[in-house]
């Protein structure tokens, strides 16, 4: 039986929510996941999530994906995002309980970011409001 290697990429982020009265923003270390592999394994066998810590899904193409919780061990905030980085839904505090059920966007998204649960409204997120990452990943890069 030979062990598995989970390698991911963790930068540190600042993310920036543009809004009519200023910029709300969040520093996160986000793990990228943008295989397939790296896509189904997603936070799943996970004691928990540090707080200021997250993943973001990058799909090759923008499409309705679903999403569970599948062993997981803590709750998240799910945030779809469209190919132009535009918050299409906010699903708050899914609890690892909800499993099987499946979850997904209203719209076609391309980018998934999941956080712990509360940051979402920490940081007032509404649906239409673009987010931004620096565009420091080839992936990033394409959709700014």
């Amino acid at each position: 039986m030979g062990a598995h290697l989970f390698l991911s990429l963790l930068i540190l982020y600042h993310i920036l929510i543009p809004t009519s009265i200023g910029e709300k923003s969040l520093d996160l270390q986000l793990e990228i996941a943008d295989s397939p592999a790296e896509r189904t394994q997603g936070l799943s066998d996970r004691v928990s999530l540090p707080d200021d810590s997250g993943m973001l899904f990058i799909f090759d193409e923008p499409g309705y994906y679903s999403f569970w919780m599948k062993n997981m061990n803590f709750p998240l905030d799910i945030i779809w995002l469209d190919e132009n980085w535009r918050v299409v839904w906010i699903d708050e505090n899914i609890l690892p309980e909800t499993y099987p059920a499946l979850f997904n966007p209203p719209s076609p998204i391309k980018f998934v970011l999941e956080i712990n649960t509360g940051k979402a409204r920490e940081l007032e997120l509404r649906l239409g409001e673009r987010v931004s990452l620096p565009a420091t990943i080839p992936e990033l890069d394409s959709g700014q």
